[in-house]
């Protein structure tokens, strides 16, 4: 008998909140032994940005950081990725491991323009199958 796991992202965007800019995965869910692909979007998000990052966490937490935003990210953080192509989804291959199934993560984005960093909101995933 194997068990079933629906893969889940929900947004949250702190309060005051954070610009909902991180999408969900554009193809899927995390989904153990395949890529997830989560995107932000600069459609009113920093349009200029020269760098989106992808902070990945085994937990949730909200604190305020000035003109940057709110961290709702734990640390220490698991992963932390770049992608110089900003609006491009990100690939994040998830392993193809049973003890992953139901294991819950946090994302967070957040852009880079000359210099200055703002975070975006944040989704509380689940690893499905």
């Amino acid at each position: 008998m194997s068990l079933e796991f629906a893969a889940q992202e929900i947004a949250r965007a702190g309060s005051p909140p954070n610009p909902t800019a991180l999408l969900p995965g554009q193809s899927s869910g995390p989904i153990a032994a395949s890529t997830w692909d989560p995107v932000v979007d600069h459609t009113s998000f920093e349009p200029g940005a020269d760098a989106d990052h992808l902070i990945l966490s085994a937990s949730a937490l909200e604190v305020p950081l000035g003109g940057a935003g709110q961290l709702l990210c734990g640390v220490p953080f698991l992963a932390t990725l770049t992608n110089l192509s900003p609006g491009s989804p990100f690939a994040v291959p998830i392993p193809n491991d049973a003890s992953l199934l139901g294991a819950s993560f946090c994302a967070q984005g957040g852009s880079s323009t000359g210099g200055a960093f703002l975070f975006t909101n944040a989704l509380d995933c689940v690893v499905g199958n």
